[in-house]
């Protein structure tokens, strides 16, 4: 393991002040503030120069971390997305999943 620490449940925002080219750092530390038992609402800041390196950079890196999802099957929006879905049908997708998300807490008794 390169970054952070196992137990980050107690902290909801996370600040990236420099940025790293493998997306496997990136998602391995960003996941670190959504673990289990973790009741607040993540936010994650990314802050860059705007028409830099930085930017391109930034945008390089969102670009290989939605490929890495969509591989690892773990954003079914983003796939189809990249499987040439309009935005309608991945906004219909959303709501879909977010109903679906909604009723599995519901049996999970986490209403």
């Amino acid at each position: 393991m390169r970054t952070g620490l196992n137990n980050l449940v107690s902290f909801s925002a996370g600040l990236w002040y420099e940025l790293d080219l493998s997306t496997t750092t990136y998602r391995q530390a960003n996941g670190r503030l959504h673990r289990i038992g973790q009741t607040r609402p993540v936010t994650i800041e990314i802050p860059f120069y705007a028409k830099t390196a930085q930017q391109v950079t930034f945008d390089l890196i969102a670009k290989k971390t939605t490929a890495s999802l969509q591989v690892d099957a773990l954003d079914l929006q983003a796939a189809l997305e990249a499987a040439g879905a309009s935005a309608e049908e991945t906004s219909a997708l959303g709501t879909a999943l977010s109903l679906g998300q909604a009723v599995y807490r519901a049996l999970a008794g986490r209403v």
